[in-house]
């Protein structure tokens, strides 16, 4: 019976040692053109799973999501022209799916009304900024939901604005995308938008609704394909699809925070092995009192 739970310790930290690198990261699923749906996706060597999370809200068109790297929890962005609550800010609960209703941003004057507020980022200091349509690049402090503008460049102001933006992880530049088209932006050169030339032969299939991050890696949300965007040595990028979503809208999208209450499957499945190791061990004391 030593023997028996011996084997299993060693499977344990076998199968522990060969687990698989999980992506994990969340998005919205932008159902009708109008409705939100809170979306968990990984992707790991063993396939990918598609989890909704909670209900889809109607008529609320989320289009801005980002975790505080601080305090893990998720916030949001709304959109729509016209809408009561199209331009107010949101957390949204990874577990339930609830989304709780935090006030309009930039107060009851209401600076952005008929105007869509179609990306967010967090920076690395806990900042908050978000791409307003027609308007330009603002931080919104959280505490009393004033914004700030940042940029007013056209790529942010004029047009269709920047769907998408994600600070990169040293905190150096903003990455934004309008269209299929990417940008990088440099706060010490508010007004200056430096277009990235993609790689031969490569690109977006769709308009890109949303960036993020995910374990270090840039991503693309476009429609109805999850891309991860490459750089060469030169600073040229190339669109790798990564997954294809057909029969759903992803827009916004970010990288599973370390701070979120949700475990990854990762954890997950060790935690389920952890409790067979248990079982096990259970089962060789009962046989051994018989």
């Amino acid at each position: 019976m030593q023997k028996l739970i011996i084997n299993a310790t060693v499977c344990f930290v076998l199968l522990t040692v060969v687990a698989p690198a999980f992506s994990d990261y969340y998005a919205v699923d932008d159902k009708s053109s109008r409705d939100s749906q809170l979306v968990f996706v990984t992707q790991s060597e063993f396939g990918d799973t598609i989890m909704d999370i909670g209900s889809t809200y109607k008529n609320l068109d989320i289009e801005g999501i980002d975790f505080d790297p601080k305090t893990g929890v998720l916030y949001a962005v709304g959109g729509d022209n016209g809408k009561a609550n199209a331009q107010n800010l949101y957390t949204w609960d990874i577990t339930t799916g609830e989304l709780i209703d935090l006030g309009t941003i930039g107060g009851k004057d209401n600076p952005f009304n008929k105007k869509d507020l179609i990306g967010a980022a967090f920076r690395d200091d806990s900042s908050f900024w978000v791409s307003v349509k027609n308007m330009g690049l603002y931080t919104v402090d959280l505490s009393d939901l004033s914004a700030t503008l940042q940029s007013s460049n056209s790529i942010f102001a004029k047009g269709s604005g920047a769907d998408g933006i994600a600070w990169a992880p040293d905190a150096s530049n903003m990455y934004v995308a309008r269209g299929k088209d990417l940008y990088s932006w440099n706060p010490a050169s508010p007004e200056v938008l430096t277009k990235l030339n993609a790689v031969k032969g490569s690109s977006f299939g769709d308009n890109i609704g949303g960036l993020g991050f995910v374990d270090g890696q840039l991503v693309a949300s476009g429609g109805t394909a999850i891309y991860d965007v490459l750089f060469d040595e030169a600073g040229n990028y190339s669109a790798t699809k990564k997954l294809d979503v057909r029969g759903r809208d992803f827009q916004s999208i970010t990288g599973a925070n370390s701070g979120s209450s949700v475990p990854e499957p990762a954890t997950m499945a060790l935690l389920a092995l952890g409790g067979v190791m248990v079982f096990i061990r259970k089962g060789a004391r009962k046989r051994k009192k018989v």
